[in-house]
């Protein structure tokens, strides 16, 4: 998933977190994944929560799909089919941390 020598996912993650943002990847485009990739992908999913921000992913390939669906950890990270729900998800747990943290 690190091609070209782009920056790594958990280098935009870092950046993230210091901007208190949260995360949404597109993986429409990515059509082979490793292990290793989705153990990257775990870590960086704990490393967003643990900074109390959330992270949601959308556009699995089918030809991911068996690989993803055969590691029992992927049922813990926000996958979603549209980049809106995804959307939609990230802004949801916004909410609901800002209201447990006013205390309503």
């Amino acid at each position: 998933m690190d091609a070209y020598n782009e920056p790594s996912l958990d280098t935009h993650a870092d950046s993230l977190i210091a901007a208190s943002k949260s995360l949404i990847i597109d993986l429409s485009q990515i059509e082979q994944m490793t292990e290793k990739d989705i153990a990257d992908i775990i870590h960086l999913h704990e490393k967003m929560y643990q900074e109390d921000l959330s992270m949601a992913m959308y556009g699995l390939q089918k030809s991911c799909k068996t690989l993803w669906a055969g590691i029992e950890e992927t049922e813990i990270l926000n996958l979603t089919p549209t980049r809106q729900e995804s959307i939609d998800l990230v802004s949801m747990e916004g909410l609901e941390r800002t209201f447990f943290d006013e205390g309503l």
